[in-house]
């Protein structure tokens, strides 16, 4: 299975690796339901993609996933923070959270764990004040002027 889920923790843990794929996607949002069925309040999340190598999903799968989201009421509000390793990735978790607009979840993307982790530990439920930035290997250019 291209994911993991960790409910060990105050904070869900939802891992992607490998390649991951539309039926994927459907799984996860069926095993994320349950595992958020285990703690009494709906826990903040971090999702991890920085161990996916390929993302094999189109804009009706993300948004077939979302109008599912949409579905569930929650007992409480919580956040939701997306790592994403390059600009591929941080698309895909952009379109997320730009279908997404459940009044219950605050969706933050991040370019590291550390700074999710960071955000998800703050009181409240204020929206990520910073952006995600490409880690710096992508950031070389290679083409000529």
């Amino acid at each position: 299975m291209p994911y993991s889920i960790d409910i060990s923790q105050v904070v869900l843990r939802i891992t992607l690796s490998g390649n991951f794929t539309h039926d994927d996607l459907r799984s996860l949002a069926k095993d994320t339901e349950r595992a958020e069925g285990t703690y009494a309040a709906a826990p903040h999340r971090m999702t991890n993609a920085q161990l996916c190598t390929r993302l094999e999903l189109t804009f009706h799968d993300v948004l077939a996933f979302v109008q599912e989201r949409l579905r569930l009421r929650f007992p409480n509000s919580y956040k939701s923070a997306i790592v994403a390793k390059d600009v591929a990735h941080y698309g895909f978790a952009r379109m997320y959270e730009t279908l997404n607009d459940h009044p219950q979840i605050v969706i933050a993307i991040f370019s590291d764990e550390a700074d999710a982790m960071k955000w998800l530990e703050e009181p409240g439920l204020e929206p990520y004040g910073g952006r995600w930035v490409p880690p710096a290997a992508n950031l070389s250019w290679s083409g000529s002027a």
